[in-house]
């Protein structure tokens, strides 16, 4: 069965470990990982805060849906500022049919990113195909509430479509020519493992975290 890893002892710390796994699989010459936190009660500026304080750090991602205010949209701007390039998931409640659930999931200072579930010739094999992630209906998620579970996306309804995303056809994949589109890129999301919390492990996925046990 598929669960909720926030269901498991030492939820969050998983999540964790996904994000800092995906980072060395990606980049395994990389010198330091850091890992901003703010407590169980943190709020996100404190942690945005200490990441634009941080801006020798230029790679920064978050894997959270918050809400935003305007100290949120000057902490952005300053880590845009600042030559820091920071990366938010864009949740896990598939397509969004309206407006965007979490605002930090469309702001137009940083890079949105979804998940995909990529299929190999077989261990450590060549690429094969890539599609969405998208487990269907599993149950109420908290990102999504008709309990669909996937890659979030779909067509903003405030934000106007960004210049890194204009002049592209979107007839196949049924994009907007005027307003934003989310996600901004998209990477595996899915049958991550990882090992955490004190010796757990499983098999992940989602741009935010879940597991399958």
């Amino acid at each position: 069965p598929t669960r909720r890893s926030s269901d498991l002892p030492g939820a969050n710390n998983d999540e964790v470990c996904l994000d800092i796994e995906a980072v060395m699989a990606m980049a395994p010459g990389v010198s330091k990982i850091v890992v901003f936190e703010a407590g169980p009660f943190g709020f996100a500026n404190d942690v945005l805060s200490s990441m634009a304080a941080n801006n020798q750090i230029k790679q920064l991602s978050a894997s959270w849906g918050y809400s935003i205010d305007a100290t949120t949209e000057q902490l952005y701007q300053q880590l845009a500022l600042q030559g820091q390039t920071f990366l938010n998931c864009s949740g896990d409640g598939d397509a969004w049919v309206g407006p965007v659930i979490y605002p930090s999931c469309d702001d137009p200072y940083i890079t949105i990113v979804g998940g995909t579930t990529l299929f190999t010739g077989g261990p450590g094999g060549n690429w094969t195909s890539e599609t969405v992630w998208n487990w269907g209906l599993v149950g109420f998620n908290g990102w999504n509430p008709d309990g669909y579970w996937g890659s979030s996306g779909g067509i903003s309804t405030t934000r106007i479509i960004p210049v890194w995303q204009q002049g592209i056809d979107m007839t196949a994949n049924h994009g907007s020519t005027v307003m934003r589109n989310v996600p901004d890129v998209a990477l595996t999301a899915d049958n991550v493992f990882v090992v955490s919390s004190g010796g757990q492990f499983g098999s992940f996925g989602g741009t935010r975290d879940r597991k399958s046990v």
